[in-house]
């Protein structure tokens, strides 16, 4: 079963963020991401009790960088609530690399530097013990010529079911 999700970034509700701001909500930075990791746990483990033997992929723009190097996207504080909400709903984050250490993704030639993932794939951590020749790859936010096709690059998995 798959959950495609987006948790809000950190300006989502804020009264003064933008031309993306979620009128006319008014949240403080951060606040409507933790509510979301909160509601969408809630979801995940709901799902995850209901069709028990049935693995579970949590994946989408998560809207925090995963990969434990300072100056990533998010706080401590919702990188540690995304952390145990995962735990308790029995998932793995497989996309938690730093994609620019394992040569995965390439500089940006417009901005001369490796575009942080914020984009991740969960999976139920007891299918995952399970999965066959597993790899975790990514593809870059721009083509070979150097044009954009998002802000964002892409995350898979490469599987051989159990």
């Amino acid at each position: 079963m798959v959950y495609a999700t987006i948790i809000p970034y950190h300006n989502a509700g804020v009264i003064d963020g933008g031309k993306y701001a979620y009128a006319p909500r008014k949240y403080k930075a951060w606040e409507m991401h933790k509510e979301n990791i909160l509601l969408q746990g809630a979801d995940w483990l709901k799902i995850a009790s209901e069709y028990r033997d049935i693995p579970l992929i949590v994946a989408g723009d998560f809207n925090q960088t995963r990969d434990n190097q300072k100056n990533g996207y998010g706080t401590k504080i919702t990188r540690e609530l995304l952390s145990s909400v995962l735990a308790a709903c029995n998932l793995s984050c497989i996309t938690e690399e730093d994609f620019d250490i394992s040569g995965k993704l390439q500089k940006d030639p417009k901005k001369g530097y490796v575009r942080k993932n914020v984009d991740h794939m969960c999976i139920s951590k007891d299918w995952e013990e399970k999965i066959k020749k597993k790899h975790i790859g990514a593809w870059n936010h721009f083509n070979g010529d150097g044009i954009y096709m998002s802000d964002h690059n892409g995350v898979y998995l490469d599987f051989r079911p159990p």
